[in-house]
């Protein structure tokens, strides 16, 4: 079957394949009555393991034997549960035993084997049936309390006694209940042909989950139709189908609605169409049904008035085959063609393009570079229209027509055997073909979903809007149905089902209670000569975050050591070896990690992303500062050559910072410049040997009157401004800032590195330092009291720190 049947048929025998699974073993067209059929001498005791993960993995012994000439093939048992009136195996497939293309003539105490699914319910399980099949396609099937038989032969005696060929399962974890709807509805009631007809419904299963969902629909006429929900979103819904275009019109009536369980447990609810006589347990079924508004029909195949040949007769490997054309549809517009061919050693195939502007040529293909020599023959060339009638132009110059009963217009007997030509040996000879559409690349049926975030974390309860835009081939689908999930972990919620706008976009407004996955699905549209199948969207993940105090500091191995706060240890952020100063800095919900490498180069990273260059080239830089004001963040590069260097990046994108290029603000006489915001402006701090001197970014230096050496740290919290740095002898200094100038007070600790200042949002400020024991305390600063109790932090650190108040 060609075009749109073949994708049609294919929908439906999905539907039913999640309905019914079947074994299939292949059959040769005659089994030789010579051969003798293989037997089962043998099976012992079944004996199962169960796993951690739940899973139990079955083991039967047997013995077989093959007395003809093709060896055994293999061996498969089917167990079941005794006394249940379900048809449900207790296994994921047929316990069994197989050898690959290598037939046996015996096997002693050989072991078939097979794993039973988690929720398999408790009980004792016995044989169904065995079959033993040798490579000839000789059977012999072993059915306990039944007639044994065997192919070709026919009955066979049965030497076992089955009833000790069983086994006992106790499993807390099993699954007996079937799933049930607990909602019902549609998105639509009324719904025009080439529109998904959206069923809304809600779910439960007691252990195993919702495994599947379908629901069968009937016509006024009787055809029977299939809405379904795919099985990664089956427990939630909605469950779709795309009505084509060719749809009749009316009521379309839910025959019957199938729930299955991931053990395989079913419920089914029958509407009125399906003899059902009315809710059940508070569902109506009825209430999935839906009306169609049927487009003018299109019976009539499109037509080809002209058709000729653009390329030379002969051509070579590597040159292009082109023809030009005209066509014409009434009504749902040409959607496809193809050109059948058979190439110079007889292998048939085709060229296609189901895209773009297919009224006219020019259309063209570039024949591969080991394309056959001798003569290619065209053998017919089709057109379809998005209704899927079809008119076919063969080489003889006859038209056929698909389906029989489509209307068929004056058509012309086309010259479609001038399109035949032969490849001979050589190199290419480019030339000049008009502009087209090139066979066999398509132009993309399936949309494409974009779906979009505002931030890429938040703090639980933050509200967001999930967006997404559907389109096709570039192109913005109008008006499509989207359907807008949320998943935590391995759970799915439907967040809502939207009709978007005529630029494709649709937007669903949540609340954001942990770190979750974002995904939009659209459910396919067919309006008038444009097809587009239902498509998914890649997941937008946002993290939940809890504001707290980030510490970092440099482990035994010059790498950034993270603690989140005084009790919880993070992770080492590897991948990088701190040669010069490091940084962090929270903003957007996001903590950035700077670091100065020992070639003078910076690095950053977020805590979900790797370390990246900051920069492709540029100022070698000494030490590493950054700071948070608004929406953007800027950063300072104190150049080797005590030049401070800044740039700014946006916040608004979630990628990492990138600079490329520094704003150069002047020579400075000391080293170390820090970069602190109080939430009004961005300023600048650097240690030189008359003092501290400070600056906003656009201003001119000026003393602070603070003293000591070393890089400082400076925050601002509660009004207060703080500034901590080292003097001479290693001791850290903190500093305040009082009405008639800087406070000074001594710790008496002697630091490894650098001490750290973070902003608190309760007004205090925490002084952190890595003592001369490697071990790392913190400290409380408040406006009115000189400090409160030292905080040890657990393990040792090389030197340090850098700190802010952000993502814990």
């Amino acid at each position: 079957m060609r075009g749109i049947w073949w994708h049609a048929w294919r929908r439906h025998a999905a539907w039913l394949g999640a309905l019914v699974v079947m074994a299939i073993v292949a059959l040769p067209a005659t089994a030789q009555a010579t051969n003798p059929p293989p037997r089962l001498t043998w099976i012992g005791t079944p004996t199962f393991t169960l796993g951690a993960d739940g899973i139990r993995t079955l083991s039967v012994p047997f013995s077989a034997v093959d007395d003809g000439p093709s060896g055994l093939s293999e061996v498969g048992m089917e167990f079941e549960l005794v006394g249940s009136s379900s048809s449900n195996l207790a296994l994921d497939g047929i316990v069994v035993a197989h050898w690959n293309g290598t037939g046996q003539s015996s096997v002693t105490a050989a072991t078939a084997g097979g794993t039973m699914r988690k929720w398999v319910p408790s009980g004792t399980y016995a044989v169904r049936d065995i079959d033993v099949i040798d490579r000839a396609g000789n059977r012999t099937t072993y059915f306990p309390g039944g007639t044994d038989t065997s192919e070709p032969s026919g009955p066979v005696a049965d030497p076992f006694d089955w009833s000790k060929i069983r086994f006992t399962v106790n499993n807390p974890d099993q699954d007996i209940q079937p799933p049930h709807l607990t909602s019902l509805g549609v998105f639509e009631k009324s719904v025009v042909a080439g529109e998904p007809v959206v069923v809304l419904y809600t779910a439960i299963d007691d252990v195993s989950g919702v495994g599947s969902t379908g629901i069968e629909y009937v016509d006024v006429q009787g055809h029977v139709n299939w809405a379904q929900a795919e099985q990664d979103v089956a427990a939630v819904g909605p469950a779709t189908w795309l009505i084509p275009l060719s749809a009749i019109g009316g009521n379309y009536r839910v025959v019957s609605i199938f729930l299955t369980d991931n053990e395989g447990n079913t419920m089914q609810y029958s509407g009125s169409a399906g003899g059902g006589s009315g809710p059940v347990n508070g569902i109506d079924p009825d209430a999935a049904d839906f009306d169609v508004t049927a487009v003018t029909p299109d019976s009539t195949v499109p037509t080809m008035s002209s058709l000729k040949p653009l390329s030379k007769s002969t051509l070579h490997p590597g040159d292009e085959f082109a023809f030009d054309f005209t066509a014409f549809d009434d009504l749902t517009g040409i959607t496809e063609l193809t050109v059948d061919y058979v190439n110079g050693d007889g292998v048939q195939g085709q060229w296609w393009q189901h895209c773009g502007d297919l009224t006219h040529g020019p259309v063209s293909v570039v024949l591969p570079s080991y394309a056959a020599t001798g003569k290619w023959t065209i053998n017919d060339v089709a057109i379809s229209d998005g209704a899927g009638n079809m008119a076919i132009y063969a080489a003889d110059g006859t038209v056929n027509h698909q389906p029989s009963g489509a209307t068929a217009p004056a058509t012309l007997s086309l010259p479609v055997s001038s399109l035949s030509f032969t490849v001979s040996p050589g190199a290419s000879a480019p030339w000049p073909v008009p502009s087209g559409s090139t066979l066999g690349q398509g132009c993309g049926t399936a949309a494409a979903v974009g779906v979009s975030v505002p931030a890429v974390s938040e703090t639980p309860g933050a509200g967001l809007s999930v967006t997404a835009h559907v389109s096709r081939a570039g192109a913005s689908v109008s008006q499509p149905v989207t359907a807008t999930y949320s998943a935590v972990g391995r759970q799915v919620h439907l967040l809502g089902v939207a009709r978007g706008s005529s630029t494709g976009h649709t937007s669903t407004a949540t609340t954001l209670a942990a770190t979750t996955g974002y995904f939009v699905r659209f459910f396919g549209q067919a309006r008038g000569t444009t097809t587009v199948n239902p498509a998914r969207s890649a997941t937008a993940t946002v993290r939940a975050v809890t504001p707290g105090e980030v510490i970092g500091g440099l482990d035994s191995h010059r790498r950034l050591a993270v603690r989140l706060g005084p009790t919880r240890r993070g992770e080492t952020l590897s991948g990088v070896t701190v040669g010069g100063s490091s940084a962090v800095v929270s903003a957007a919900h996001r903590n950035f990690w700077f670091a100065v490498t020992s070639t003078h180069r910076i690095y950053v990273r977020d805590d979900w992303s790797t370390w990246r260059p900051l920069t492709t080239g540029g100022a070698a830089c000494a030490t590493v500062s950054a700071a948070a004001l608004g929406g953007s963040l800027a950063i300072a590069c104190d150049g080797t050559d005590h030049h401070l260097r800044t740039a700014w990046w946006p916040l608004s994108t979630i990628t990492l910072p990138a600079v490329r290029a520094w704003t150069d603000r002047g020579v400075h006489p000391g080293s170390g410049a820090t970069l602190w915001s109080d939430g009004k402006v961005v300023r600048a701090a650097v240690s030189t040997a008359s003092g501290v001197i400070a600056r906003t970014l656009g201003g001119h230096w000026s003393n602070t009157g603070a003293h000591c050496t070393g890089q400082p740290a400076v925050a601002v919290s509660g009004g207060q401004t703080y500034l901590a740095c080292t003097d001479a002898s290693k001791r850290v200094n903190l500093l305040r800032h009082r009405s008639y100038g800087w406070a000074n007070w001594k710790t008496g600790l002697v630091a490894r590195g650098l001490p750290a200042l973070t902003a608190r949002p309760d007004g205090t400020a925490g002084l952190w330092l890595v003592g001369t024991d490697g071990r790392c305390r913190g400290i409380t600063l408040t406006s009115s009291t000189a400090r409160g109790r030292w905080t040890l932090l657990p393990g040792s650190y090389l030197s340090g720190t850098t700190a802010t108040y952000g993502v814990a």
